[in-house]
């Protein structure tokens, strides 16, 4: 049976490695649940920080569906309005997010709201979802490592940066002059002892 090529869209502060494998299964057990695949669907992840708002959309046999991960790993009842996201998500947060996930990827199968309503339950937080997707609590789910931005140097740290450099500079030159004085009193000699020889030759000639 072939599979439903999986692109994942992340722009959220998750990792990309974590929430690619969820994706992915949430896409697969859809494709169990109708018993059909499509050719790619492409799931972007945003990171609405809008407290327990859990939401997605996505159009009817299409292959795009946008999630709200952070609305999803907040949590009903669990963070009010506005407030933080925790760095380690709840086992309920991540069983929520690969649900959200499954309901918008069955939108771009083709299933209505009332199709799920009607014959998946679990789709909804109807029933046995919770246990139907209870597999995320064992997927690993990070958060992205925080750049650190580099601090430009100034002041007198600056100055003294930039002293080292002129004095490695200076001492590079240096060498550089003393092996060219060396090397052109190398060839002062050569060139007064050719003098000579050429003196010597037209004297003989003559």
């Amino acid at each position: 049976m072939s599979r439903t090529k999986v692109t994942v869209v992340n722009k959220t502060g998750w990792r990309t490695s974590d929430l690619r494998p969820i994706v992915v299964r949430a896409v697969r057990q859809v494709e169990r649940m109708t018993g059909s695949v499509k050719w790619r669907v492409t799931v972007t992840l945003y990171p609405d920080s809008s407290g327990d708002s859990c939401w997605g959309r996505a159009h009817i046999n299409s292959g795009y569906c946008w999630v709200n991960v952070n609305g999803a790993l907040s949590g009903i009842r669990q963070f009010g309005f506005g407030k933080r996201i925790p760095d380690v998500p709840s086992d309920r947060g991540k069983v929520r997010l690969a649900n959200t996930i499954a309901h918008e990827v069955a939108r771009c199968f083709g299933l209505t709201h009332d199709d799920m309503r009607e014959s998946y339950r679990e789709l909804t937080w109807k029933g046995q979802w919770f246990e139907k997707f209870k597999w995320a609590v064992d997927m690993p789910l990070r958060r992205k490592p925080v750049k650190v931005k580099a601090v430009k140097p100034a002041g007198l740290e600056l100055a003294e940066i930039r002293h080292r450099h002129a004095v490695t500079k200076m001492a590079e030159w240096v060498r550089k002059e003393k092996a060219a004085h060396n090397r052109m009193a190398g060839w002062r000699k050569k060139v007064k002892y050719y003098e000579r020889r050429m003196a010597a030759l037209r004297k003989d000639s003559q």
